[in-house]
C-alpha cells in the first residue's frame, strides 16, 4: 500500500472540516452570482477537501497532509467504503482537483461553463459525503 503524508485527527473535530465546507460551498455560489468564475472553482474545490477531510477522519482519524492534490484523492480512495456510489464520489473528487490545478496555476480563462460543472460536482461530492457523516 502506498505511503501517504496524514496527520491524526480526533473524530470530534469532524465538525471544524464541515464548517469549513460550507462556508467555502456558500463562498462559492456567492462568486457565481457575481460572475467571479475563477473564485467560484477555487472555493468549490476548497469545500471538497473539506469534505473529503470529514470523511477521512470519521472513517479512520487521519486527513491527507501531503501538499500534492492528486494524492488526496489516492487517500481517499483507500477508505474503499463499500457503498456502491463510492467509485462514482473518488471521480467527483478527482475532477475538482483537477480544477483546482486548471483555476489556481494554469494561464487558462476559467467561463461560467467551468464555474458550472465544478458546482455540479461538489453539489454531488457533497451530497455523497454528507450522507456518510453521521448527523
Amino acid at each position: 500500500m502506498k505511503k501517504f503524508k496524514t496527520v491524526s485527527v480526533p473524530k470530534s473535530q469532524v465538525h471544524y472540516y464541515r464548517k469549513r465546507a460550507d462556508e467555502c460551498f456558500q463562498l462559492s455560489h456567492e462568486a457565481r452570482s457575481k460572475h467571479y468564475w475563477f473564485g467560484t472553482c477555487i472555493n468549490a474545490v476548497h469545500a471538497a477537501i473539506a469534505l473529503s477531510d470529514a470523511l477521512c477522519i470519521t472513517e479512520r482519524g487521519l486527513r491527507y497532509a501531503g501538499s500534492r492534490h492528486d494524492e488526496a484523492v489516492d487517500f481517499y480512495s483507500t477508505l474503499a467504503l463499500k457503498d456502491p456510489a463510492f467509485p462514482q464520489s473518488i471521480l467527483n473528487f478527482g475532477k475538482l482537483i483537477s480544477i483546482k490545478n486548471h483555476a489556481e496555476y494554469a494561464e487558462k480563462n476559467i467561463d461560467e461553463k467551468d464555474a458550472s460543472s465544478t458546482l455540479k460536482a461538489l453539489e454531488r461530492f457533497k451530497a455523497y459525503v454528507l450522507g456518510q457523516l453521521p448527523k
